[in-house]
């Protein structure tokens, strides 16, 4: 804001003095500044924009008529009721640029020009609306577990109630809370990822997580007598991401895998190097996952119906996505239902950074 009124008093300045010497330094830091500026005439026309404006609007360099869009028509509402209001002669708002985009914008008069100061708020408003879907999707599926953990406290507090009873009900009440427990812990750390929560992102061997995650499900996949195998290229690229959140993405995608496949079932991971990419599969031969579901995977607390009950909180695929576009990656997968090749394979890629064989 100090920026852009110096700026503009130098270039009001500059019409009665045509050579001040400092005022492309000016313009210069302006067009450094992490927000947007437009100065406009009032014909409607930006006598200036700096970078910042220029970029997130879509303007061109040079002085023009603003596009004919909802948000000019909304900024141009403002500027009129600026004026009107001469004691408080500014005015405040956020307008969608588009579905994906939102800006904030103060807007004053100046002289004969309206000073308009813009900044790009669609991080902001995504983190919004996630925060107030998570809250709707956790009392949604609050309710239930509630319920039923206060039926059960009214059984134990029966006069009628045995000690066999008791300890039935005891049981299913501590599955109930720890349930409770990784639901809220899932929402709370789906909620981080996509509030934007910093990601330390370094090169690392994708190949060696693998091995470790598979090594880490290897004993659930014996109970579930389920085979578990890595297979593919034994030399990759390395690639850049997070240590700590693709290892977490491999085990939500093995345990998920694990979890809908039956005994006697394969799980495989395969790892590619294709062109400038790695790309890590994690298929099955289990039941597979019906196509109109597919789309559907990614939601929070999404559950597909495959004829069982399978416990787990539903968040684990929308976590995966959330890592995944994170890194600048996307979740696809591909299933067949359809006997005898049923089944399931998901897959991700990651940029490769360092070709084999290049000196370290």
């Amino acid at each position: 804001m100090a920026w852009a009124a110096v700026w503009l008093d130098r270039w009001l300045h500059r019409r009665r003095l045509p050579f001040q010497s400092d005022e492309d330094h000016l313009r210069q830091l302006l067009d450094r500044a992490p927000l947007g500026l437009l100065l406009l005439d009032p014909q409607g026309r930006y006598r200036y924009a700096n970078h910042y404006a220029r970029s997130l609007l879509d303007l061109s360099a040079a002085p023009h008529v603003l596009p004919k869009d909802d948000w000019v028509e909304a900024l141009n509402e403002d500027r009129r009721l600026a004026r009107a209001q001469q004691n408080q002669g500014s005015r405040y708002r956020i307008s969608n640029l588009s579905d994906e985009r939102a800006l904030r914008w103060w807007v004053t008069p100046w002289e004969q020009w309206d000073l308009a100061l813009v900044h790009d708020v669609s991080a902001e408003q995504r983190a919004a609306q996630s925060a107030r879907f998570m809250m709707s999707d956790l009392s949604h599926e609050l309710r239930t577990p509630i319920a039923t953990l206060l039926t059960q406290l009214a059984v134990l507090q029966l006069p009628s109630a045995d000690e066999t009873q008791r300890t039935q009900f005891i049981g299913l009440m501590q599955s109930e809370l720890e349930r409770l427990s990784r639901l809220v812990n899932g929402v709370l750390e789906l909620g981080r990822l996509e509030t934007g929560m910093a990601l330390d992102q370094r090169p690392l061997d994708l190949r060696q997580l693998v091995e470790e995650a598979v090594s880490q499900m290897r004993i659930e996949a014996e109970i579930r007598d389920i085979g578990l195998t890595v297979e593919g290229d034994s030399r990759l690229p390395q690639v850049v991401g997070n240590d700590d959140r693709l290892r977490q993405l491999l085990l939500i995608l093995l345990d998920n895998a694990l979890k809908y496949t039956r005994g006697g079932d394969h799980v495989r991971v395969t790892l590619e190097h294709n062109a400038n990419t790695v790309r890590c599969a994690v298929c099955d031969n289990g039941p597979g996952i019906a196509a109109d579901a597919i789309p559907k995977l990614t939601r929070r607390f999404y559950r597909a119906d495959i004829g069982e009950q399978i416990a787990g909180s539903g968040l684990g695929l929308a976590l995966a996505a959330e890592i995944l576009r994170r890194h600048h990656s996307a979740l696809i997968v591909d299933s067949n239902t359809v006997p005898p090749d049923t089944g399931t394979c998901v897959h991700f890629d990651l940029v490769a950074i360092r070709p084999i064989g290049a000196s370290r």
